[in-house]
């Protein structure tokens, strides 16, 4: 008899043990506490399982009954929790299509002001960075309007090196960190964007240290818990091939990182980048908020008092010999008239006497 209980001490304790252990892996792992709980409760029902097949306290068909109730409740709880999280889960691009951006487009994010001076659009070409499109192509609707909106459009391009292309037609509007450093072109600063860093709106850390943010990504950093947040991994993600991915690697520097993954997935313990004029027209639905940075959150004011740690000068860069055309668009860019555009696509203007290099 003494036996006979020992055993079933033992083999209620090794449940229990293996149910303790197998919570503290996933919690290390990052798994979400809904996951949790559910291991939890799943050891708890089999502890109860097992002393009823043990004792024998129940009517006839009553382990089976609990047994089928413990499997129905659990499959219920992952179907309800799974449909509700795939409802805000994966961003692959989360802002507004480029093609919206176009100039004269009917369902623009916003409305451009027309400039007061039109500028001629025979001899020129505009270029630059994806994620700075919003900005020149607001440029075009605003001294374009004499000019045709598909010949407006014709005008303006993309490209990842948009200086490689570079005539003496051509404005490429670039980051501060794809300037050449041989003085072989002609840049002007125009406006301040920012590298941002954002997370699920239920994440309890609000601020964050950039070089906390960098030994996140080399690895050295894997949990909240180690920036202020609660005990759980940190699932950082990163970009294949986009212009973030190249701000990311400025970002960094020298250091190491971790391999990209997959597109940013907005769960409770994620953390993600962009830049700050793109992320103003992301949808609210999307539920996630920006870090702030050093204790500083990123805003058009804080760009503006060179409070925020992690700056991004934009550039309008011409070739050292510029025709006509080009000349004058880029004096109107630095004009007052051009500074309400900047503001009104999510930049901030360029403080007087901020030069190039």
């Amino acid at each position: 008899m003494f036996v006979t209980k020992m055993i079933r001490i033992i083999v209620l304790s090794t449940i229990v043990f293996i149910g303790f252990v197998t919570v503290m892996i996933c919690a290390f792992l990052g798994m979400s506490i809904f996951y949790l709980w559910l291991l939890s409760a799943a050891t708890i029902c089999i502890v109860i399982y097992v002393t009823l097949m043990f004792y024998q306290w129940h009517r006839p068909g009553f382990r089976r009954m609990f047994f089928l109730s413990m499997i129905i409740v659990g499959l219920v709880s992952i179907y309800t929790y799974e449909q509700r999280n795939n409802a805000l889960k994966t961003i692959a691009e989360p802002y507004v299509p480029l093609e919206q951006w176009e100039p004269f487009h009917p369902n623009r994010p916003i409305e451009i002001e027309r400039a007061e001076t039109n500028l001629s659009s025979d001899s020129i070409r505009i270029t630059g960075q994806a994620f700075l499109y919003p900005l020149y192509s607001s440029f075009v609707e605003a001294t374009f309007s004499s000019v045709d909106p598909s010949y407006a459009r014709q005008v303006l391009d993309t490209a990842s090196r948009p200086l490689d292309s570079l005539g003496n037609d051509t404005i490429a509007f670039v980051p501060e960190y794809l300037l050449p450093t041989d003085h072989s072109v002609e840049p002007v600063p125009i406006a301040k964007d920012a590298f941002v860093f954002f997370t699920h709106q239920e994440q309890e850390v609000e601020t964050i240290s950039r070089d906390q943010v960098q030994s996140i990504y080399t690895g050295a950093l894997s949990n909240w818990s180690q920036v202020g947040g609660a005990t759980q991994a940190i699932r950082q993600y990163q970009r294949k091939e986009e212009d973030s991915q190249e701000a990311f690697e400025w970002f960094m520097e020298e250091s190491s990182q971790t391999d990209p993954t997959t597109p940013y997935e907005n769960v409770q313990n994620a953390i993600g980048f962009t830049f700050y004029s793109n992320y103003q027209f992301v949808e609210d639905t999307n539920q996630t908020k920006l870090l702030a940075i050093d204790h500083v959150a990123p805003s058009q004011q804080t760009l503006e008092s060179h409070e925020y740690p992690i700056p991004i000068t934009v550039y309008a860069v011409t070739s050292t010999t510029p025709n006509d055309e080009v000349t004058s668009f880029i004096e109107w860019i630095q004009s007052e008239e051009a500074q309400t555009v900047i503001e009104s696509v999510g930049f901030s203007p360029i403080q007087e006497g901020e030069h190039a290099y």
